[in-house]
């Protein structure tokens, strides 16, 4: 009786590419993190936690258990995503608005009820003029490449970013939460 090693040439290969996959998966985590800083930052976090409502699990002996949240209304369910990560998946598209009906498209999409009414006060206007507005603009506006950091102050259902940005401009970011979603009620630089 022959002896045969106990892993076999496809094992080890086996083995080693999944050692390799390991491996860039680290280094792949340890950049992200020298680009965002934290874990937290890295997969975002709700800057809201201190309004979650307290809950509670009670069982009865004749029912499965189920779940109690204290004196809390549906104005008061906090956004699954905060207002800064928010824009943040939003602004991306803002950079490709060429013309009135990409800027209206993606003000429906991530604006607030009031900012899609002052877009719709544009749809009697000329073609010409609404191409115009647009390319005057996006001819001054910072690109999301530009965003450094973002602060964020929430007083309730409103959120202000300021945008730290490589152009040096002052860059707000007004927020405000409908139907559970945090939409952009104003963007201001200067």
């Amino acid at each position: 009786m022959t002896d045969k090693p106990f892993l076999g040439k496809r094992s080890v290969l086996i083995a080693v590419i999944a050692i390799m996959i390991v491996a860039v998966a680290v280094v792949s985590l340890l950049n992200a993190l020298k680009t965002f800083g934290s874990i937290r930052d890295l997969f975002g976090s709700n800057d809201r936690t201190e309004d979650v409502p307290a809950v509670s699990m009670e069982e009865d002996e004749d029912r499965a258990p189920v779940s109690v949240v204290d004196d809390t209304d549906e104005a008061d369910v906090v956004a699954l995503i905060g207002p800064k990560e928010a824009y943040l998946s939003a602004r991306p598209e803002m950079d490709g608005v060429k013309t009135y009906d990409d800027l209206k498209g993606y003000i429906f999409e991530h604006g607030s009820r009031k900012r899609i009414g002052e877009a719709t006060v544009m749809d009697d206007m000329g073609g010409s003029y609404q191409d115009t507005v647009v390319s005057t603009l996006f001819s001054s506006a910072p690109t999301f490449a530009d965003i450094n950091d973002i602060s964020v102050e929430v007083d309730g259902d409103t959120a202000l970013l300021k945008i730290d940005n490589d152009k040096d401009l002052k860059w707000e970011v007004s927020m405000v939460l409908e139907d559970g979603k945090w939409k952009i009620d104003s963007e201001f630089w200067e």
